[in-house]
């Protein structure tokens, strides 16, 4: 679901989520956080606005930082999908 997101749904429209959303297929660790969220919750929309959330928020500065978003993404994701941020937090 996050390839084809990445890849189709958003690759004219955001390259930004395009590439995030690829990066999280790519990972067996954030695709098992991402899992964690209730099914609801796990959609690709839903889940790129949390990371930008906590990216904005402050809360993962190297989300916001492109330079080394690549190499802590997936690190993010599960580290904040477990609920230690609030963004994952309103997401449960």
């Amino acid at each position: 679901m996050y390839r084809r997101f990445g890849e189709v749904d958003a690759a004219e429209t955001s390259p930004l989520y395009a590439r995030v959303a690829v990066s999280l297929s790519e990972s067996d660790e954030a695709l098992r956080a991402i899992e964690a969220a209730p099914a609801r919750k796990r959609h690709p929309t839903v889940i790129l606005a949390a990371l930008d959330d906590l990216a904005l928020a402050g809360r993962a500065p190297a989300l916001a930082d492109p330079g080394q978003r690549d190499r802590t993404l997936r690190r993010a994701v599960s580290g904040h999908c477990r609920g230690g941020a609030p963004g994952w937090a309103r997401m449960r």
